[in-house]
């Protein structure tokens, strides 16, 4: 099986840190998922360390997004949210499942 790479940009939301498109990116293959937002934050993640991800609707014209949802909920950067064009956002769901996940 291939480890294809997928790479998005949207907007992003890190713990107190926060940025509209192009300055949030969520990379991930099948091995590591990664959400940043360009020269101030970037945190990684491995299926074993994410509880699940759940699809918000935000304002459904405009955007939705991806809430990731680690076990460590302890850290204060815990609160981790990758929003992405509502036209679009299919193709980010694909991937996503292709990748194991969604």
């Amino acid at each position: 099986m291939l480890n294809r790479s997928f790479k998005f940009k949207g907007g992003a939301w890190i713990g107190f840190a926060s940025a509209t498109w192009p300055w949030g990116i969520l990379e991930f293959n099948t091995n590591q998922l990664t959400i940043s937002i360009v020269g101030i934050k970037e945190i990684s993640f491995t299926h074993a360390e994410i509880e699940r991800l759940e699809v918000k609707k935000y304002l459904p014209i405009i955007a939705y997004g991806i809430h990731i949802i680690p076990y460590d909920k302890n850290k204060d950067d815990h609160v981790l949210y990758f929003w992405y064009l509502s036209f679009c956002f299919k193709k980010l769901a694909k991937a996503l499942k292709e990748c194991g996940w969604l």
